[in-house]
């Protein structure tokens, strides 16, 4: 597995892409995500991919994680062999969320596990 990008909650997608302005990024699109309940803006720059993360109302551990101040909440990785990626993860983390199709990942297959200390892996099909 390779890192991917950085998942930052907010609760404005375009104040937050400006207060990343001295990494020098660049803003793609917002993706609604009805499926997951987010909307979803990919910060990209030469050595690096910050997701910013805007949760819907009814997104209750997203919105919560945020009250707790926890930001920058998870690491997404892209795998070359999701299925043995998934299954051995699975062994040592809490599946939070099973495979499912993503629409900000042109539909490949992620999944959302958490380490004991609280911090979320996602998974991603390359």
């Amino acid at each position: 597995m390779k890192i991917h990008h950085i998942g930052y909650l907010t609760s404005d997608i375009h104040k937050t892409s400006k207060e990343f302005f001295f990494l020098n990024l660049k803003k793609g699109k917002v993706i609604i995500d009805k499926k997951f309940c987010v909307d979803i803006c990919f910060l990209k720059g030469k050595n690096l991919i910050i997701e910013l993360i805007k949760p819907h109302k009814k997104n209750y551990g997203l919105i919560n994680l945020k009250k707790k101040g926890n930001l920058t909440y998870h690491l997404g990785c892209k795998s070359n062999n999701f299925d043995r990626d998934f299954k051995k993860l699975s062994k040592k983390f809490r599946t939070i969320i099973k495979p499912t199709e993503a629409i900000a990942f042109r539909n490949k297959r992620v999944a959302f596990l958490r380490k004991r200390d609280g911090y979320i892996i996602e998974i991603i099909e390359n």
